[in-house]
């Protein structure tokens, strides 16, 4: 099966939709440190927001986040602070170079693609297709080995996409930060829910991997739905002051 073959099956495959809604328990969990759980709400708007209000195991929201593809803007409910800005403030937090389409990659079951269609080479490896830029052997190489790879792919990000061989779910997708040599690994439950006919993972696993740390996140949805239309509610109150990143 030839990669235009594939992306035609994906265009086919995931659900057409606007909006979505859901709920979700994350636990997080950082290198040498115990797990910490989350809960939380997400909203979508199909390539043009993300919506998330989280709330630790009190049910006192923390921190409301509203991204689109060129801001991001938070409040911290604790400090009273607000964020304005480009995606710095996601990046601090996940340790990985983030952008909306790869937060996007990291939030949802469906397939971001980084690279132009046309680049990406198709191959079978350990039961499954292989979506990527480059060969197997060579992207393997690239992770185990965390190489610069200048001489080999000259952007700032290499992605590769799995994808189950009957129905082409995508079972995980892994992007690998060439300059700064970090790992982003989103691992997707390979048994799909349903809500509207609409197929998507509810359970997604993120590792994030760097020279020094390591940050493991996994993401659980619940009661997730599909509306013809939803709000994004994002007011910064008065009493609230601007937080620049230090």
């Amino acid at each position: 099966m030839s990669s235009l073959d594939i992306f035609k099956i994906l265009d086919t495959t995931y659900c057409k939709y606007s909006f979505l809604s859901g709920r979700f328990i994350a636990q997080i969990k950082l290198k040498g440190k115990p797990s910490s759980e989350i809960r939380g709400k997400i909203r979508l708007m199909q390539d043009s927001l993300i919506w998330m209000s989280m709330t630790p195991a009190l049910g006192i929201e923390v921190l409301r986040l509203l991204a689109s593809p060129n801001k991001v803007e938070a409040l911290n409910y604790m400090n009273k602070e607000y964020y304005s800005g480009d995606f710095e403030l996601i990046s601090s937090l996940t340790d990985f170079p983030m952008s909306f389409k790869i937060l996007w990659c990291l939030l949802w079951h469906e397939p971001c693609f980084l690279h132009s269609t046309h680049e990406y080479r198709v191959s079978y490896r350990g039961g499954e297709y292989f979506l990527c830029p480059v060969d197997y052997k060579t992207f393997d190489k690239l992770i185990s080995e965390r190489s610069h790879a200048s001489n080999l792919w000259n952007q700032e990000f290499i992605q590769a996409i799995w994808l189950s061989p009957l129905k082409l779910n995508m079972t995980r997708t892994i992007i690998y930060d060439i300059k700064k040599k970090r790992i982003l690994d989103i691992k997707h439950n390979e048994k799909l829910m349903y809500s509207s006919t609409c197929p998507y993972s509810d359970v997604h696993n993120v590792k994030v991997i760097t020279d020094t740390s390591a940050i493991l996140l996994e993401f659980k949805y619940q009661k997730v739905e599909f509306p013809s239309e939803l709000d994004f509610p994002f007011t910064v109150p008065e009493n609230f002051s601007s937080k620049k990143l230090e």
